[in-house]
């Protein structure tokens, strides 16, 4: 009997994920039109690779959880290293025991509300 890893099924998912980005190449032109107008496919396809692998570094690696994920690096861009950002990286690494899509949920409330609260 074969067994797979935790770690090995996560390193397969995301090489398979890496070599079919059209899901979330299309997630872009659906929920990020205005994104996708200004940049070209070559710069969609950056952004979703890193991603990706982004995504994985936070163990979301789901389908839904990694499009989720884009949304956040769509709105608010990939770096998160900086204090402008920091909170997106402390929320998904929080030391809390919740799962990471329960944190990624949790994140998305959380910059909806900021958000909401720029905007008014």
């Amino acid at each position: 009997m074969l067994t797979i890893r935790d770690t090995q099924f996560q390193s397969l998912s995301l090489d398979l994920q890496l070599r079919n980005p059209r899901p979330y190449l299309d997630h872009l032109r659906q929920r990020h039109p205005e994104w996708v107008a200004e940049h070209d496919d070559a710069e969609a396809l950056e952004l979703v690779r890193g991603a990706v692998r982004s995504a994985h570094g936070y163990a979301l690696s789901s389908t839904r959880d990694v499009c989720r994920f884009l949304d956040l690096v769509v709105i608010f861009g990939a770096d998160w290293s900086g204090e402008a950002h920091a909170w997106l990286h402390e929320a998904l690494v929080g030391s809390t025991s919740e799962t990471a899509p329960r944190r990624l949920g949790r994140l998305l409330q959380q910059a909806m509300h900021r958000l909401e609260a720029a905007a008014a």
